[in-house]
């Protein structure tokens, strides 16, 4: 419910755990939109995509999604979510580690 905060793989600025799996729900006020921030995330390379981040509507598969990657990314992207609320899961596998992600997020007034 805050208007600004950020999400992060556990043990960031380790390497996250096997098997991790985290979600969150960004869920602005009315007439309030979402600006993420991915400054970089490091996943590992695997080639069935094993640690995923994806942000979406709702949980549902079906639903609008925003940002969806499972490989490393170094140069920074600002987006406005594609919704009005986000459900973001991050899943790990039991292969590889990364360091993983910090995300800021802030949310803003739509004029």
């Amino acid at each position: 419910g805050d208007f600004t905060g950020y999400i992060e793989s556990p043990n960031y600025p380790g390497n996250y755990p096997a098997n991790t799996e985290c979600t969150w729900t960004i869920n602005p006020p009315p007439k309030r939109r979402i600006l993420i921030v991915v400054p970089e995330i490091f996943l590992p390379i695997e080639d069935d995509c094993g640690d995923y981040l994806v942000m979406r509507k709702t949980s549902s598969s079906n639903s609008v999604t925003t940002y969806e990657t499972c490989q490393t990314y170094e140069r920074p992207i600002a987006f406005t979510s594609r919704s009005k609320k986000l459900w973001i899961q991050f899943k790990s596998n039991e292969g590889n580690s990364a360091r993983g992600f910090q995300v800021p997020y802030v949310t803003y007034d739509v004029a």
